[in-house]
Formats: structure tokens, sequence, C-alpha cells
């Protein structure tokens, strides 16, 4: 995980992988993720939404709930707090130039060149 966040074309793409491995978060609820959604001082995310064919709705289960955070995945994403844009509670964490949702396929191109990289195989043995 640390090689494949190290070689992310930016420290949000970082951020997304790492929280994404140590979470378990499905890729509509890392893209729906908002920044109030983050207890920092109990070290846990509240999954309240998911973004899906465009739209944003309630999680696959249709039920709220806490995933705990660990210490890499909260590095990580206080690292990514501190750019100058889009950090306010409403506003989400994993954004695209403009503010707005990234799209799946922009995301995974980067993720399948970040295992590049870090010369990883992705095709099961």
């Amino acid at each position: 995980m640390a090689l494949l966040a190290a070689n992310a074309a930016n420290v949000q793409d970082g951020a997304i992988f790492t929280v994404a491995a140590f979470t378990g978060l499905r890729l509509g609820e890392l893209l729906a993720l908002r920044w109030g959604d983050i207890d920092w001082s109990l070290k846990v995310i509240r999954v309240r939404r998911s973004f899906t064919r465009g739209v944003e709705g309630p999680p696959k289960s249709g039920l709220i709930r806490s995933v705990p955070l660990v210490d890499q995945a909260v590095t990580a994403l206080e690292r990514l707090r501190g750019r100058e844009q889009w950090t306010a509670d409403d506003e989400l964490v994993f954004v695209n130039a403009v503010g707005n949702f990234l799209e799946r396929s922009t995301l995974r191109r980067r993720y399948i060149a970040a295992l590049g990289r870090g010369a990883i195989s992705t095709a099961l043995p």
C-alpha cells in the first residue's frame, strides 16, 4: 500500500488510495466523502452517501455506518486537508480541478498508472 501511495501522481491520489485500502470504502462512497463526515477525535468516517452514475444518494446498504481510520489514513487525510481550497465541512474530500466529483474512469487510469510506476502486477497468479 505504501508503494502505491508513493507512486501516486499527486497528494490527493495518494490519499484516496490509502483511505480506500485501509477502510474498505466503495468507490462511490469515497467519491461522495465530505470533510464533515470525518470525526477526527474518534478517528472514524461516517459513511452517509455514495456517488454513482452521476447521482449522489444513500450508500449501497441504505444505512449510515462508521468506519474506523488507522493512523496511515488519518495522516493522508490531514495532509490533503492542508490544501488551499475545498476543505470546508460541506465540501468533497476528493475533488477534480474545479472542486466537483472525480470521474471514476480518470481515477482508475491514475490508479493503474501508479501500479505501473510501482511495478506491481494487477494480474492474478
